[in-house]
């Protein structure tokens, strides 16, 4: 399971660690890498986090990765994850990772906040679940883990959606195809 962020208080990295634990205790094969950079004093918070757990040998924060290490990161992971909270700046915004994520053909889990609803649909291009619901986020990669067809599945949607909907060069062709009508 991954995440990779900013690890800002509306990322829901909190809500994460603790979906985490609840998994663990079932699926003793899981792990958890975190990976990104944020605020010292955030990192520092969620790293306490992370050695008060019961599980902080199986929950990996790999800090900021180059490049390369980053896409080799996304390539064996099995889970993506954007688990905002439920906040007004989750709603106003779209997730930055999520195109990212959805473009790797494995399966996202991701919080209803924001457009999201606009562009995926829950069970079929990912798992969409209700921002800062732990139990939710919990039971959206249980679902993943313990239906590996079904996962793929989603995982391949997503990817048809990202490219549909996220791809920066059909975006310039139609802002370009505007600007020349003008």
């Amino acid at each position: 399971i991954l995440y990779s962020g900013s690890f800002a208080a509306t990322d829901g990295v909190e809500n994460l660690i603790h979906s985490f634990e609840s998994i663990a205790e079932i699926n003793k094969k899981v792990r958890l890498l975190l990976t990104g950079r944020g605020d010292k004093s955030r990192i520092e918070s969620i790293l306490d986090r992370i050695n008060q757990s019961g599980y902080a040998d199986k929950i990996i924060y790999l800090g900021y990765l180059a490049e390369n290490q980053y896409y080799d990161t996304l390539k064996k992971a099995d889970i993506l994850c954007c688990p905002r909270i439920d906040s007004v700046y989750a709603h106003m915004g779209f997730p930055f990772k999520l195109g990212e994520f959805l473009a790797t053909g494995k399966p996202v889990v991701v919080s209803r906040t924001g457009d999201v609803d606009l562009f995926l649909e829950n069970k079929n291009s990912a798992i969409i679940i209700q921002a800062g619901n732990v139990e939710a986020l919990t039971d959206g990669i249980s679902y993943l883990i313990a239906n590996p067809d079904e996962a793929r599945r989603i995982g391949a949607n997503g990817r048809k959606m990202a490219f549909t909907y996220f791809d920066y060069r059909k975006h310039g062709e139609r802002l370009l195809s505007f600007m020349r009508s003008v």
